[in-house]
């Protein structure tokens, strides 16, 4: 992988309310979350965004959450910000939908 890569992740059937999923980079390598892509979405038309919460984590101490798709009023704000990730402190995801899913996840390298 190289600055400017893209990597897709596709996780499927994601346990409702509770499922979760990490993506930590490796070694060296920073990413930055593009977009973020679920079959469960929070709010309502034309301001619904996916249903998920997205946390920086170290794995040790308290998750800090970026982005809270089970709000559902954050539509005009929802993937606004260039939130980032590396092998220490990398992204962590909760689906917080009503019904098993599939979600998918963008990335792109910076550096």
């Amino acid at each position: 992988m190289a600055t400017d890569d893209i990597t897709i992740l596709m996780t499927a059937g994601v346990t409702a309310g509770s499922g979760t999923f990490n993506r930590q980079p490796t070694s060296g390598v920073t990413e930055m979350l593009i977009d973020i892509g679920a079959y469960n979405i929070e709010g309502s038309a034309p301001n619904g965004v996916p249903a998920v919460q997205v946390n920086i984590s170290d794995g040790t101490n308290t998750d800090a959450k970026i982005l809270n798709g089970n709000d559902g009023t954050t539509a005009a704000i929802w993937l606004k910000g260039k939130h980032c990730a590396n092998n220490t402190n990398y992204f962590t995801f909760l689906h917080q939908g009503a019904n098993n899913s599939d979600i998918t996840c963008t990335f792109i390298e910076v550096g």
